[in-house]
């Protein structure tokens, strides 16, 4: 079992090299936030939040989450990444863990391992995966917020401790969602989605843009910062039927933006707009997300 917690940032390769195709740099962003960094040629070492924390601790529903949040990685097979484990310390003593690991990542290969708590270590990597993560511990946020700020890039999918610590308890999670004010909000009906950046790389070769999109919200709504690209948004958030009475802002289903040094994507549905689900396996949207939010890690 190979285990890199202890990995130095220094392990992060230099950034002098041209960026690997299907990695997207957008210039309307360095506007607002920097130049992005050219990426080195090989794969994007690629870290997947694999959360016990997530899985055992508090919840909203009358059973534990699990580890449902771990099959992310069956969207993010590609030879353009190499997938790491992103775990909390003391993960292993739990059986469901074990299963999980090997559930979701190849059998014929020993998982590597980060510690969820070592922002050195976070460092270590190009992208972090945070996918349907409501729980997060304080550790974890300090170690992931001190990694983007350096450099290393984020895509946060639906829930981000949503429920542990809760929106606004920590202003670090409102840094790394670009939001100021975030509250949590869903709807597990349709919601009609407006294409506000259709010229944005994660629609790149999509049609149907003039369409009527739709898609089921779930995840942070609030005030977005100023280096915020917004993708897709609910059009309305009237018709968003659980959210909290002091809500402000928009309920933003899919945007980009820069926090420090890292490139951070963030997707807010539960289900996507029927064009984004039709997108080829070897190109689909978490793929996009994770090379967009690698493309747009500053120098």
């Amino acid at each position: 079992m190979v285990n890199t917690a202890d990995a130095s940032a220094a392990s992060k390769p230099a950034t002098t090299q041209a960026a690997p195709d299907g990695v997207f740099e957008d210039e309307s962003m360095a506007e607002k936030a920097g130049d992005a960094a050219e990426r080195p040629a090989g794969p994007l070492r690629v870290g997947v939040m694999i959360s016990h924390f997530t899985a055992t601790g508090p919840r909203w529903e009358g059973k534990p989450y699990g580890y449902a949040h771990a099959a992310i990685t069956k969207n993010l097979t590609s030879p353009s990444m190499t997938l790491v484990a992103i775990v909390e310390p003391g993960s292993e003593d739990d059986p469901a863990f074990v299963e999980a690991l090997k559930a979701n990542f190849p059998e014929d290969v020993d998982v590597e391992r980060v510690n969820a708590h070592d922002a050195a270590a976070l460092s270590g990597l190009d992208v972090i995966v945070a996918n349907r993560v409501p729980n997060l511990t304080p550790e974890a946020i300090g170690a992931i917020h001190e990694a983007v700020q350096g450099g290393t890039s984020l895509f946060i999918g639906q829930t981000f401790g949503t429920v542990t610590p809760g929106y606004p308890a920590d202003p670090r999670l409102a840094d790394l969602l670009g939001m100021d004010s975030p509250t949590y909000a869903y709807d597990r009906r349709e919601s009609v989605v407006e294409v506000v950046g259709g010229d944005d790389p994660l629609l790149e070769g999509v049609e149907g843009l003039d369409d009527e999109w739709k898609a089921n919200p779930n995840g942070a709504m609030g005030e977005p910062r100023q280096n915020v690209a917004i993708v897709l948004k609910v059009q309305s958030t009237d018709t968003i039927n659980n959210k909290s009475d002091d809500a402000v802002g928009e309920m933003y289903v899919l945007y980009a933006h820069r926090f420090g040094k890292g490139g951070i994507v963030v997707q807010n549905c539960k289900t996507m707009p029927e064009p984004l689900s039709q997108l080829p396996e070897d190109d689909n949207l978490y793929l996009r997300c994770v090379r967009r939010a690698a493309g747009l890690r500053q120098k």
